[in-house]
């Protein structure tokens, strides 16, 4: 059962990738319609023939050291390294492209700086307003790299590996227990997960990465019945994501079912988690902290996604899109209530008698995203590990700790951060042939030591007006100068608060901007004055 519930997840996990599988291979989309049907009802049937509970027998079970466990355990390391590698030579090349990190980003430094983070921004990546929507439990664990300069996607990075680390353990454990149809369907389901096109490309740019970490410690405690520690981590889950929501009423009916003495003391622990994060921000502005967290989201929704045909809303797997393309808005907060009505009533006699519960908070997270006001591809991740955390944890039985979690993730984040400076170079330089017109260029750093950004141009022809150029390193103006006709060399001074340790955009602009005859042949990083 253990083998064919991996495989299953792995399908769902190439069922949900199959859109853009479909359009980089074949030139076309599925139905999302037909895709939404197929998605839902096989997370569905792996949730109602999830299997028994038998972790208490395979706990007694040794676990050798095997050739195949040392084999299996090589190649999920390999997978594993790969794709590190693919992420963060991707992090160090490409700009933040969407606006999830960048207000992320904006709201870190300001809170950093002592002032509210709710409030609007508008930056130079990111010329339009926005708001910080997110709480303090998905943007706060990007205050160190904020703190330190650094890029902040290698917290995004190692927070996409935590659950298939766990993959990849688990792949290594079935391996050594001599479970080789297990092994092998949890390296398909390790490498369906890395490879998967929009968990890649997810990764350089979301948010959420942030908090997946606590899913299989939260699958660890509702399989141990830690009731208090699993309603604490579902309480930071919740002030790290609204969706977590919908977990809530699951976790309270199997408290209240299976030791109904601590169910008070639960709900008392997932409301007071909640609010020692929240509290604070609604002290020192509840207005702005309703309007970024709660009012702006259906605000922006309903007035520019659902009536633009460029947001692809139609395009979405889930019932909104469908509601939304057949003009019957009106009815997307209704589907909601009850599709979660449904959902919690199809679990509770399952739960009643004893199934596992974080399978059917999987579904309950699944059914509300499908009917979520926007129902965007990244809300399924948080379903999918979720469901894959649940079942890492019951196959790895009693070889899951706090311990082995934390040093795991410990390890991960390092991983990434090793890479990060490996990866990335004190002094980088930049050569084109031929020479390039002006405009962004990507410097990777391991250091926010200043430095002076060496620019050799060539200015040609004659010009009524003088050739001005600017520098701009990562929003901060470094440098505004004529220059004269010919060949030359710009020395910018770049003090230490302008860089980012990994990814820095690097912005020359020429005025007038008719001027074609500059071109930039070499862009060096030098030591700068001491």
């Amino acid at each position: 059962m253990s083998a064919g519930r991996t495989a299953a997840l792995a399908s769902a996990v190439l069922l949900f990738a199959s859109p853009f599988l479909a359009a980089r291979f074949l030139g076309t989309g599925p139905s999302f319609p037909l895709l939404t049907f197929a998605f839902t009802g096989l997370l569905a049937a792996l949730v109602i023939f999830w299997g028994p509970d038998r972790v208490r027998d395979m706990e007694a079970e040794p676990v050798p050291a095997t050739l195949a466990g040392l084999f299996v355990g090589l190649l999920a390391a390999c997978f594993l390294t790969y794709a590190l590698a693919q992420w963060v030579r991707s992090m160090l090349s490409t700009p933040v492209l969407a606006d999830m990190l960048i207000v992320v980003r904006e709201g870190t430094r300001r809170f950093l700086d002592g002032m509210n983070p709710y409030t609007h921004y508008r930056t130079y990546d990111a010329p339009w307003d926005m708001v910080l929507p997110y709480g303090p439990l998905l943007w706060g664990p990007y205050l160190v790299p904020q703190a330190l300069q650094v890029d902040l996607r290698v917290v995004s990075i190692a927070g996409a590996l935590s659950v298939p680390v766990w993959a990849a353990v688990t792949a290594t454990v079935e391996a050594r227990r001599r479970r080789a149809a297990s092994a092998a369907a949890w390296l398909v389901l390790l490498v369906a997960i890395v490879s998967s096109v929009q968990f890649s490309g997810f990764t350089l740019m979301g948010h959420t990465p942030a908090y997946w970490p606590l899913l299989p410690l939260f699958a660890w405690c509702l399989t141990e019945r830690h009731w208090r520690s699993a309603a604490v981590v579902l309480g930071a889950l919740l002030v790290a994501r609204s969706t977590m929501v919908a977990l809530v009423p699951v976790f309270l009916v199997v408290v209240w079912t299976r030791d109904r003495s601590r169910a008070l003391m639960a709900v008392s622990l997932v409301v007071g988690t909640a609010l020692v994060f929240i509290l604070p921000f609604v002290l020192w502005d509840a207005g702005a902290l309703w309007d970024n967290m709660v009012a702006s989201y259906p605000r922006i929704v309903k007035s520019v996604v659902w009536p633009s045909p460029v947001h692809g809303i139609a395009n979405t797997i889930g019932l909104t899109g469908w509601l939304v393309s057949h003009r019957l808005e009106r009815w997307v907060e209704a589907s909601q209530v009850v599709g979660m009505i449904a959902v919690y009533a199809a679990a509770w006699r399952p739960l009643r008698r004893g199934a596992r519960p974080l399978p059917w908070m999987g579904l309950s997270l699944l059914v509300f995203s499908l009917t979520s006001l926007w129902p965007v591809y990244y809300l399924y991740f948080d379903v999918l590990l979720l469901l894959v955390s649940g079942a890492a944890i019951e196959t790895l039985a009693g070889r899951f700790s706090v311990k082995t979690w934390a040093l795991g993730t410990s390890a991960t984040a390092l991983a990434v951060v090793l890479a990060t400076l490996m990866m990335t170079s004190t002094y980088p330089s930049l050569a084109f042939a031929p020479p390039t017109p002006p405009g962004s260029f990507a410097l990777s750093r391991r250091t926010t030591a200043a430095a002076f950004v060496m620019v050799d141009y060539t200015a040609t022809g004659e010009y009524a007006a003088p050739v001005v150029v600017t520098a701009t390193l990562n929003g901060h103006e470094l440098w505004t100068s004529p220059v004269a006709a010919g060949a030359g060399t710009l020395r910018v001074p770049a003090p230490a608060s302008t860089w980012w340790i990994g990814f820095n955009r690097l912005d020359i602009a020429v005025a007038p901007q008719y001027v074609a005859a500059f071109s930039v042949s070499r862009i060096r990083v030098v030591a700068g004055p001491r």
